[in-house]
């Protein structure tokens, strides 16, 4: 049996259905997905320190991004990939707390430093990308917020809601307890991400996208007033 991987599947894909370019989606580059890595060191050589860490996070960091231009050039196909900030949408997994209990909560660090990026802006992005031909081969940091922390992302909310909103640290081990139904492989991963976000945050520079678009991106506030319009019309 000839053994085939998701490169080799998506290459397939493209051809046979004639594709002329397509967009990879990755994480902004400063997400380290081997942040494993570091802890593991950390644990076997006791050296902690900001400027090991720094350094392990450059290199992994490098190494992710470097993997998937190279998935993107041995394709033979044009190609650009897009590096998306974390999801406005996301938060709205958290609405009833937020808007009910005035209390955003998040397994990591409510004072690690966060940008966001709309949903509805990174689509429009998106079509930019496919349909104009100056984009072939870039990488674009899609970014729509300054760096926040869940601290001023409860603030936000506070002041369009109307009502107190605070952030409050959910411990990795009631977060766990709480994920009934998501496979045992994605508890593991996303638990590493968050203590990932508990040391690093997620964070970019909205000028990227701002260029793409031709215009300032959704900010925090004007996206959660839209979702509190759109929820009001609803009921």
């Amino acid at each position: 049996m000839t053994r085939t991987d998701y490169s080799t599947n998506l290459l397939f894909s493209c051809a046979m259905n004639a594709i002329e370019l397509f967009c990879i989606m990755d994480y902004i580059q400063n997400y380290d997905p081997h942040h494993r890595r570091w802890r593991q060191n950390r644990q076997d050589s006791g050296q902690g320190t900001l400027e090991n860490r720094e350094r392990l996070r450059v290199r992994s960091s490098r190494r992710a991004c470097f993997g998937t231009t190279v998935f993107g050039r041995r394709s033979g196909l044009p190609f650009t990939i897009l590096q998306p900030a974390p999801y406005m949408q996301n938060l709205l997994a958290g609405w009833k707390s937020i808007a009910e209990g005035g209390v955003l909560r998040v397994p990591y660090s409510i004072n690690s430093k966060f940008s966001f990026v709309d949903l509805e802006d990174l689509a429009e992005a998106a079509i930019i990308v496919l349909v104009q031909p100056d984009h072939i081969n870039a990488t674009y940091e899609l970014v729509g917020t300054p760096p926040l922390s869940h601290v001023e992302v409860a603030e936000i909310f506070s002041r369009v809601l109307k009502r107190d909103v605070h952030a409050e640290k959910e411990e990795i081990k009631d977060w766990r307890l709480r994920s009934k139904g998501i496979s045992e492989y994605a508890v593991e991963d996303l638990s590493r991400m968050f203590e990932y976000y508990d040391e690093w945050g997620l964070s970019g520079n909205p000028n990227v996208l701002r260029w793409l678009l031709r215009r300032e991106a959704a900010s925090l506030e004007t996206f959660v007033e839209r979702t509190l319009k759109e929820r009001n019309a609803v009921h």
